[in-house]
């Protein structure tokens, strides 16, 4: 489980990063340029859970942000159930 729970807070940082960009390189925060394709990282760690989005025609701004969200949150919870049933399966044997 420790190693599924250090790769969850890796994964989770960097989720976190891939958010944290979006408005950082939409108005030039902290000398980051303007960058119109900043979600694309935040999409790409959504994955497969943001194709949904791709589904959707034209969601509004706050339903493809929620939508990325959702699907980062997704995988760390799968990360973590990976990682609590390979210790259950371990503590069979």
């Amino acid at each position: 489980m420790r190693i599924y729970g250090l790769f969850a807070w890796i994964y989770g940082g960097l989720c976190a990063g891939a958010l944290l960009l979006i408005p950082a390189a939409a108005y030039g925060w902290m000398g980051v340029a303007e960058d119109p394709s900043a979600g694309n990282f935040a999409f790409i760690l959504g994955l497969p859970w943001s194709l949904v989005l791709e589904a959707l025609a034209t969601p509004p701004l706050w339903l493809t942000i929620f939508f990325d969200v959702a699907g980062m949150v997704i995988n760390v919870l799968i990360i973590l159930w990976l990682g609590r049933r390979r210790s259950r399966s371990r503590r069979a044997l």
